[in-house]
Protein backbone atom coordinates (compact mmCIF):
# COMPACT_ATOMS: atom_id res chain seq x y z
CA UNK A 1 0.00 0.00 0.00
CA UNK A 2 3.04 2.54 1.01
CA UNK A 3 4.46 1.40 -2.44
CA UNK A 4 1.06 2.55 -3.92
CA UNK A 5 0.76 5.78 -2.36
CA UNK A 6 4.57 6.93 -3.20
CA UNK A 7 3.97 6.25 -7.04
CA UNK A 8 0.28 8.00 -6.58
CA UNK A 9 2.43 11.10 -5.21
CA UNK A 10 5.00 11.17 -7.78
CA UNK A 11 2.36 11.00 -10.58
CA UNK A 12 0.83 13.91 -8.78
CA UNK A 13 3.28 16.02 -8.29
CA UNK A 14 4.59 15.44 -11.58
CA UNK A 15 1.39 15.75 -13.34
CA UNK A 16 1.90 19.64 -11.31
CA UNK A 17 5.27 20.51 -12.64
CA UNK A 18 4.41 19.63 -16.25
CA UNK A 19 1.27 22.05 -16.14
CA UNK A 20 3.40 24.68 -14.30
CA UNK A 21 6.38 24.39 -17.39
CA UNK A 22 3.23 24.43 -19.51
CA UNK A 23 2.02 27.56 -18.00
CA UNK A 24 5.22 28.85 -18.22
CA UNK A 25 6.03 28.37 -21.51
CA UNK A 26 2.68 29.79 -23.01
CA UNK A 27 2.66 33.20 -20.94
CA UNK A 28 6.21 33.82 -21.77
CA UNK A 29 5.42 32.88 -25.41
CA UNK A 30 2.17 35.77 -25.22
CA UNK A 31 4.56 38.06 -23.95
CA UNK A 32 7.06 37.76 -26.52
CA UNK A 33 4.36 37.73 -29.21
CA UNK A 34 3.27 41.39 -27.68
CA UNK A 35 6.93 42.65 -28.19
CA UNK A 36 7.73 42.34 -24.54
CA UNK A 37 11.25 41.80 -25.20
CA UNK A 38 12.61 41.06 -21.66
CA UNK A 39 10.10 38.30 -21.77
CA UNK A 40 11.83 37.68 -25.06
CA UNK A 41 14.49 36.94 -22.99
CA UNK A 42 13.19 34.89 -20.56
CA UNK A 43 11.48 32.37 -22.99
CA UNK A 44 14.84 32.08 -25.29
CA UNK A 45 16.86 31.32 -21.63
CA UNK A 46 13.64 29.27 -20.63
CA UNK A 47 13.80 27.37 -24.23
CA UNK A 48 17.44 27.28 -23.91
CA UNK A 49 18.24 25.48 -20.46
CA UNK A 50 14.76 24.14 -19.01
CA UNK A 51 14.01 22.58 -21.95
CA UNK A 52 17.30 21.96 -22.96
CA UNK A 53 17.21 23.30 -26.81
CA UNK A 54 18.91 25.57 -27.47
CA UNK A 55 18.53 25.85 -31.16
CA UNK A 56 15.04 26.87 -30.67
CA UNK A 57 15.81 29.48 -28.40
CA UNK A 58 18.10 31.95 -31.30
CA UNK A 59 15.08 32.99 -33.16
CA UNK A 60 13.11 34.29 -29.71
CA UNK A 61 16.24 35.94 -28.46
CA UNK A 62 17.26 36.97 -31.96
CA UNK A 63 13.86 39.07 -32.09
CA UNK A 64 14.91 40.88 -28.28
CA UNK A 65 18.34 41.44 -29.69
CA UNK A 66 16.95 42.88 -33.34
CA UNK A 67 14.76 45.05 -31.33
CA UNK A 68 17.31 46.67 -28.79
CA UNK A 69 17.53 44.37 -25.68
CA UNK A 70 21.13 44.16 -24.81
CA UNK A 71 20.58 40.93 -22.62
CA UNK A 72 19.29 39.46 -25.69
CA UNK A 73 22.38 40.32 -27.65
CA UNK A 74 24.55 38.58 -24.96
CA UNK A 75 22.43 35.49 -25.02
CA UNK A 76 22.53 35.39 -28.97
CA UNK A 77 26.49 35.87 -28.94
CA UNK A 78 26.39 33.01 -26.41
CA UNK A 79 24.37 30.75 -28.87
CA UNK A 80 27.08 32.16 -31.67
CA UNK A 81 29.54 29.86 -29.67
CA UNK A 82 26.95 26.75 -28.36
CA UNK A 83 27.74 23.66 -29.71
CA UNK A 84 23.92 22.62 -29.74
CA UNK A 85 22.73 26.16 -31.52
CA UNK A 86 23.62 25.00 -34.55
CA UNK A 87 25.21 28.41 -35.55
CA UNK A 88 27.99 27.04 -36.85
CA UNK A 89 30.69 28.26 -33.46
CA UNK A 90 30.36 31.54 -35.17
CA UNK A 91 32.97 33.53 -33.01
CA UNK A 92 32.91 36.28 -34.97
CA UNK A 93 29.25 36.83 -35.08
CA UNK A 94 29.52 36.25 -31.12
CA UNK A 95 32.63 39.11 -30.92
CA UNK A 96 30.02 41.54 -32.87
CA UNK A 97 27.15 40.77 -30.93
CA UNK A 98 29.34 40.70 -27.29
CA UNK A 99 30.48 44.25 -28.93
CA UNK A 100 27.07 46.01 -29.67
CA UNK A 101 25.85 44.95 -26.08
CA UNK A 102 28.89 45.59 -23.96
CA UNK A 103 28.65 49.33 -26.40
CA UNK A 104 25.02 49.29 -25.12
CA UNK A 105 25.79 48.98 -21.20
CA UNK A 106 25.26 45.13 -20.85
CA UNK A 107 28.58 44.57 -18.13
CA UNK A 108 27.87 40.64 -18.50
CA UNK A 109 28.96 40.87 -22.75
CA UNK A 110 31.69 43.01 -22.05
CA UNK A 111 32.77 40.40 -19.62
CA UNK A 112 31.95 37.58 -22.37
CA UNK A 113 33.89 39.92 -24.83
CA UNK A 114 37.15 39.77 -23.23
CA UNK A 115 36.76 35.43 -22.26
CA UNK A 116 36.11 34.71 -25.74
CA UNK A 117 39.49 35.24 -27.55
CA UNK A 118 40.32 31.86 -24.68
CA UNK A 119 37.29 30.31 -25.54
CA UNK A 120 38.44 30.72 -29.34
CA UNK A 121 41.83 29.21 -28.79
CA UNK A 122 40.56 26.19 -27.42
CA UNK A 123 37.73 25.45 -29.86
CA UNK A 124 38.62 22.65 -32.90
CA UNK A 125 35.45 22.59 -35.56
CA UNK A 126 36.33 18.90 -36.51
CA UNK A 127 36.27 17.69 -33.43
CA UNK A 128 33.58 19.45 -32.60
CA UNK A 129 31.43 17.96 -35.27
CA UNK A 130 32.70 14.33 -34.22
CA UNK A 131 30.77 15.50 -30.58
CA UNK A 132 27.84 16.21 -32.31
CA UNK A 133 27.32 13.34 -34.65
CA UNK A 134 27.96 11.28 -32.01
CA UNK A 135 25.46 13.03 -29.35
CA UNK A 136 23.21 12.45 -32.30
CA UNK A 137 23.89 8.92 -32.87
CA UNK A 138 22.53 8.62 -29.06
CA UNK A 139 19.29 10.36 -29.74
CA UNK A 140 20.49 13.80 -28.37
CA UNK A 141 17.84 15.98 -29.78
CA UNK A 142 19.99 18.96 -29.63
CA UNK A 143 22.91 17.76 -30.99
CA UNK A 144 20.33 16.23 -34.15
CA UNK A 145 19.02 20.01 -34.66
CA UNK A 146 22.51 21.63 -34.24
CA UNK A 147 23.72 19.26 -36.87
CA UNK A 148 20.69 20.00 -39.24
CA UNK A 149 21.12 23.66 -38.77
CA UNK A 150 24.92 23.64 -39.88
CA UNK A 151 23.91 21.72 -42.79
CA UNK A 152 21.38 24.43 -44.18
CA UNK A 153 23.70 27.37 -43.08
CA UNK A 154 27.23 25.82 -44.40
Amino acid sequence: MKKLIVLFMFIFFNNIAFAEETDVLQSLTKACQKNNLDKCVELAIYIRDDLESPSSAVEVVQKACDGGNMKGCNILGKLYIDEYSGLGMNFTKARELYTHACKGGYENACINLKNLKEQESEYDKQGRLEKLMQACRLENNSACEALQREKHTH
